[in-house]
């Protein structure tokens, strides 16, 4: 005598069976037939709002994750030999770096 489970489903479609994969044209038509509040970031946009979280800080030389900044040159660093690097380098290469970085400002001594 087999009890019965009336809170167990019964397999109703056949297992390993997946939905067809949809394509872009799909994915473009939906997000236009719905009625989207405003500033929802739908899949065909290129532009998303900007992440909640902080951009990440790594040093300028070896690109490690710091903490540190050097006050006269803006430049980051890790740790003292990078500072005595970044102490000793020539006013062009201080700015190129900060160029890379997009950091860039006139008013470095």
């Amino acid at each position: 005598m087999e009890a019965s489970h009336p809170f167990k489903r019964i397999a109703e479609k056949p297992v390993g069976k997946k939905p067809p994969a949809r394509s872009y044209r799909q994915l473009v038509n939906s997000d236009y037939q719905y009625q989207w509040p405003e500033g929802t970031v739908l899949y065909q946009q290129l532009e998303a709002p900007p992440s909640l979280r902080p951009q990440l800080k790594v040093s300028d030389l070896t690109g490690i994750p710091t903490s540190l900044k050097d006050p006269r040159t803006t430049l980051r660093y890790v740790s003292v030999e990078e500072y005595r690097r970044i102490k000793d380098l020539p006013q062009d290469i201080v700015k190129g770096y900060l160029y890379i970085r997009n950091a860039a400002t006139n008013n470095i001594i």
